[in-house]
């Protein structure tokens, strides 16, 4: 490790492990953030359960998209 973020970093031996061990034939995989989009699930779901609150979401998420040049 560079000697020069050697200060950020507490344990340096810290590395990912998947919480949900899943055995080979259970077919379910673990849920990750990457594989959740708002615009693709989160829309659909909270507007199904609650219309109002989905576009108040929908606002909020334009503008912060906006704020931040679309990133």
């Amino acid at each position: 490790m560079k000697s020069d973020i050697r200060q950020f970093v507490s344990d340096a031996e810290f590395m990912y492990e998947d919480f949900a061990k899943q055995s080979s034939g259970t077919g379910f995989a673990t849920l990750r953030v990457q594989d959740y989009s708002w615009e693709e699930h989160g829309y659909s779901l909270a507007s199904e359960l609650y219309g109002e609150i989905a576009e108040l979401l929908e606002d909020k998420f334009q503008t912060t998209q906006n704020l931040t040049y679309f990133t």
